[in-house]
């Protein structure tokens, strides 16, 4: 029997990239409300070219924070996955 290797399932990208994630309806729910209100602010303050680079730029340095935030969870997440296993180790 071959035993499966975590880390070659992580060097040719088929696991650890997110893409293994799977949205729960909740998050899609959440996310095409968001979407909506998201249209409907931006067809209001569009006239608005001041208010508009405002909200981008607001809009980018959220997605900024979101992805340097996801980064560190999942960092966190390895770390303390690989403490679980030292302690499975541990007879």
């Amino acid at each position: 029997m071959k035993n499966y290797s975590a880390i070659s399932e992580m060097y040719y990208g088929n696991r650890g990239g997110g893409e293994n994630l799977i949205c729960s309806n909740n998050e899609k729910e959440s996310l095409t409300k968001l979407v909506k209100i998201e249209n409907e602010f931006i067809e209001k303050i569009r006239e608005d070219k001041s208010l508009l680079n405002i909200y981008n730029t607001l809009s980018n340095e959220q997605s900024e924070l979101t992805a340097l935030t996801m980064e560190s969870v999942y960092k966190e997440g390895f770390r303390f996955g690989f403490l679980m296993a030292l302690d499975v180790l541990d007879k």
